[in-house]
């Protein structure tokens, strides 16, 4: 995205504003028409008194909260876990409801009866009766401040929670430059990388392309069933479940440094670089399928898995098991795992290097992240359409990959191939990411105004 200031786009935001002035003074004039001065007079004199609130409204508004919170945030996760249940966000969202009843209880009893007791109270005594001679409006702002207030620290650390983990993410990688392609693809080998390299002063080191392969994998599938209120799933068995990156343990061990040693008949799952799954993938796996031959082997799980953000999702299995496994394979299942370091990295060579990958790939590889062909093959079969299909991206809402478009938002987060280049990523995350960093500021910011207009 080419981001620029212009002094034509002021033009929109002041004709939206002279249109809200204009409507606000034509609306306000009609009003003060209609309006007896003397009655607003009486009305902001008439204090709302409330009336005497038991003691128990203290634990009691405590306890409501904190249930709401629990409830409200556990509630989905139990509807899917235990019911096999994808309730509707509304209904899901009632569990909130006693959070709100609570926090209106404990803002009402620390207006009319407070927190301290004995002697501690007494020096509050002109302000706790202040408090309580207009108590109705002061609860109501209270309530309103404390709602604003949370949606504005949410929005405040929206923020530094999506930059902080991105750029340690980036920064701890283990090599400097990462892609993959799938085979038939004229991508920059190493010859035309040094090149390009060259160019720029730059100097590639711990060169190394290693092969990988796409084979299908057994599992569990969510079999939907729409009803009256959401949506109920039954888990089935599939032998061939869903597509899954393979590495032969020696390609693994070349492009990460390590020695890894697994027997035939075992297979080890790739987590991110502090061993979680973020819901992506499971050590839960017993056969891997040739997706062209159907060659298919029985497998058990290590219980240790490994841990590399590059290669994340991946897995790894012997020698001879991926030799045997990948016999028949066609370049549509077979890709290249591409790593190096370099020496004098300079942001001009990353971009140009990711220029040219994008310029150099083929439209069957254009793809968003997470497309499977072992699951479009099933919903095909059963005369199902598939929703990552570019026919049907517009009625599922999925991102379409443009390759007139590499520095978009929708190209760089979305595409299967997309590399991961550590200067590159650094110094285009703010921009790639604006439009989100902007939002949650702009919404943290009308949410502070609020509160110290209403304080």
């Amino acid at each position: 995205m080419i981001l620029l200031f212009d002094i034509r786009a002021y033009l929109i935001p002041i004709i939206f504003t002279s249109f809200i002035l204009i409507a606000l003074l034509w609306i306000l004039s009609g009003y003060m028409k209609r309006t007896d001065i003397l009655s607003i007079i009486h009305q902001s004199h008439r204090a709302e008194a409330l009336h005497p609130t038991p003691r128990w409204f203290g634990p009691v508004s405590v306890l409501l909260f904190l249930a709401g919170i629990i409830l409200g945030y556990f509630t989905p996760t139990f509807c899917v876990r235990v019911l096999h249940w994808y309730a509707p966000e509304f209904l899901t969202g009632l569990f909130y409801l006693p959070a709100f009843a609570g926090l209106y209880m404990m803002l009402l009893h620390t207006v009319v009866n407070g927190w301290r007791r004995g002697k501690n109270r007494y020096p509050h005594l002109i302000s706790t009766g202040m408090m309580k001679f207009q108590g109705r409006q002061t609860v109501r702002n209270m309530l309103v401040i404390t709602v604003l207030t949370a949606g504005a620290y949410f929005s405040a650390f929206y923020v530094p929670m999506l930059v902080t983990p991105a750029r340690l993410s980036i920064a701890s990688r283990p090599v400097d430059y990462s892609f993959f392609f799938r085979a038939g693809q004229n991508l920059p080998d190493r010859t035309r990388i040094e090149k390009l390299a060259s160019k720029h002063q730059v100097t590639v080191t711990d060169y190394v392309s290693e092969p990988s392969a796409t084979l299908a994998i057994d599992g569990y599938e969510e079999v939907e069933t729409k009803g009256k209120v959401g949506i109920t799933f039954t888990k089935k068995y599939q032998e061939t479940l869903s597509e899954c990156r393979f590495f032969s343990e020696s390609a693994w061990n070349a492009l990460t440094g390590e020695h890894l040693n697994l027997e035939p008949g075992t297979v080890a799952s790739v987590f991110n670089s502090e061993g979680g799954s973020g819901g992506l993938i499971s050590n839960d796996i017993s056969r891997i399928t040739n997706p062209v031959t159907g060659q298919s082997l029985s497998v058990r799980p290590v219980e240790s898995v490994l841990k590399n953000d590059l290669l994340f999702q991946c897995r790894v299995i012997d020698d001879s098991d991926y030799a045997s496994l990948t016999k028949g394979l066609t370049d549509e299942w077979k890709e290249t795992q591409v790593f190096f370091n370099v020496k004098n990295d300079c942001y001009a060579f990353s971009k140009e290097l990711f220029y040219e990958i994008v310029s150099s790939s083929g439209p069957e590889a254009a793809l968003p992240d997470g497309y499977d062909r072992i699951v479009r093959k099933r919903l095909l079969s059963n005369g199902e359409e598939y929703f990552f299909d570019p026919e049907n991206a517009e009625k599922y809402d999925i991102p379409v990959i443009q390759y007139d478009q590499p520095d978009s938002f929708v190209f760089r987060q979305n595409w299967l191939y997309m590399p991961k280049f550590r200067i590159l990523d650094q110094s285009d995350f703010t921009t790639t990411m604006a439009v989100f960093l902007l939002l949650f500021i702009f919404i943290s910011l009308l949410c502070f105004t609020a509160v110290g207009v209403i304080l």
